[in-house]
């Protein structure tokens, strides 16, 4: 997928991406990434910049914020 959406980057056909997906490391460990792309040219050529951003932080503290609220809804009730 993620071969396809570059070439139509480049092509003109999709000017900006946003992505987010999960790794698994040589060590096992699981890491969330998020991409995100821009069509743009460079030395009149056209070109993809990209960003990759490790996000697996964020992501482990919004699965706390989650499961605090649902205890939270639960002690509620």
């Amino acid at each position: 997928m993620g071969c396809r959406k570059y070439k139509q980057r480049l092509v003109g056909q999709a000017e900006s991406a946003h992505l987010e997906f999960k790794i698994r490391r040589k060590d096992a460990t699981i890491r969330h990434l998020e991409v995100f792309g821009l069509q743009s040219i460079y030395n009149s050529r056209p070109a993809v910049l990209g960003t990759l951003l490790n996000i697996t932080e964020r992501k482990l503290v919004e699965e706390e914020v989650k499961s605090l609220y649902r205890l939270l809804i639960t002690a509620a009730n």
